[in-house]
């Protein structure tokens, strides 16, 4: 009787230190200092993730080669039983860790017998391994879709809506949820939910990237029963769990929309403002609470992507520009010059560091401004920064000087 007694006594100290080892160790783990925020696309010091055909693949900036993410022996890459399948539309991802988070949805909406709609969907979060192995699924659902994600140590950070009391044709009174999924303790947690009714239909919860380690930073926007939409600026303190309005109405207060850009050299704010009936997409530097904001230029009706140190500002296929965040030196398309000539290739991302640029790589010498692409004819491809620079673009200080200034579809602030 004592030996059992011993035995058990034994087994119950060892599977204490285990215990209170793995509790250590999870306490003890760091993880990495930077931020990462979800796009279409995901980058890392050897190159970037996108998505292709429902396929995961991985762009190698060393050889300039394209492989799909999947260890799996003897696998065509061809079936949804692929590593590196992703289904439904309008995927997400970021690489974190030497790990990549893939936000999916897909719905179908049919009608049955009874003439009734019937809604089908599937939603989920997956935590892959770089080279598509070892699947974990951190969130899912059947209904809705994830907005954003951001990735703060070693905690992922997300929005989502769902139907509020379930799908019904065209109506849209839908719930938002800012989650919490802590790697640390691999836990689950609602953070802060907003209901859906009649005053607060079409609604959408957004994460900005703010970078912000201490809070995060939100826009919430919903249409009254007036059809007037709504947007408010608010804050989730990451230590204290409280959130706080910052802005009532930003479609009051800066106009028709509201973003946050982070770059490798501080932040600014998006606007688009109305100015005689022209829209103006308007980017404004500020402090890291949003203080102090001073306008740095804008553009007719653009759009703003951040690229590493740099801006890029694009108001056509012929009017672009980069803005160097951290010098304010601008280098202009030499197609704003000319409306015409070699097409500048969209831009996927940019690392400046290692004298990298992602580009599209396909020839579309002979399309015009409008002309309908009818398959996905893009080529995912790498090439030098530099070389790229100077060959499609000019020092804005080096440029005509009077073509410059009887540009009309952008405009610098007057000193």
């Amino acid at each position: 009787m004592k030996k059992v007694v011993r035995i058990i006594c034994i087994v119950l100290c060892v599977g204490l230190i285990l215990g209170l080892g793995y509790i250590v160790s999870r306490k003890m783990k760091k993880y990495p200092e930077e931020i990462e925020y979800s796009a279409l696309r995901a980058f890392t010091d050897n190159g970037m993730y996108y998505a292709r055909r429902n396929m995961l693949y991985f762009l190698d900036s060393a050889t300039g080669e394209s492989v799909v993410v999947c260890n799996k022996a003897n696998c065509k890459h061809n079936t949804e039983n692929c590593n590196a399948y992703i289904f439904g539309l309008g995927s997400s991802m970021l690489y974190y860790e030497d790990k990549l988070y893939i936000s999916e949805f897909d719905s179908e909406v049919t009608i049955n017998d009874e003439d009734d709609a019937v809604y089908k969907g599937a939603v989920q979060i997956r935590e892959v391994e770089k080279d598509g192995s070892k699947v974990s699924i951190l969130y899912s659902a059947d209904e809705g879709a994830v907005f954003d994600m951001e990735m703060i140590d070693g905690i992922l950070y997300f929005t989502t809506w769902k139907y509020h009391d379930g799908f019904k044709l065209n109506q849209y009174q839908l719930d938002c949820t800012l989650y919490s999924y802590d790697l640390r303790w691999r836990r689950l947690r609602v953070l802060l939910s907003y209901e859906g009714d009649a005053e607060h239909d079409n609604s959408t919860l957004h994460i900005l990237n703010n970078k912000n380690k201490e809070k995060i930073y939100l826009t919430y926007g919903y249409k009254d029963s007036q059809r007037n939409r709504h947007t408010i600026l608010l804050t989730y303190n990451i230590e204290t769990h409280k959130d706080e309005i910052v802005a009532d109405n930003l479609n009051t207060e800066y106009g028709k929309s509201f973003n946050i850009i982070s770059t490798a050299s501080g932040i600014y704010i998006e606007t688009k403002e109305l100015d005689n009936g022209v829209e103006w997409t308007v980017i404004y530097s500020c402090d890291a609470d949003l203080q102090n904001q001073k306008e740095i230029f804008r553009i007719v009706d653009g759009d703003i992507y951040c690229m590493d140190r740099y801006l890029y500002a694009i108001n056509t296929d012929y009017n672009k520009f980069f803005y160097q965040c951290d010098t304010g030196t601008v280098y202009l398309a030499n197609t704003c010059f000319t409306e015409e000539g070699t097409y500048i290739s969209d831009i996927y991302g940019l690392d400046e560091s290692s004298d990298k640029i992602y580009i599209d790589g396909h020839d579309y010498t002979g399309m015009k401004p409008g002309d309908v692409i009818t398959s996905d004819q893009s080529e995912q491809t790498v090439t030098g920064w530099t070389e790229f620079r100077d060959t499609y673009f000019t020092k804005l200080e080096n440029a005509d000087q009077n073509t410059v200034e009887a540009f009309d579809w952008m405009k610098w602030p007057e000193e």
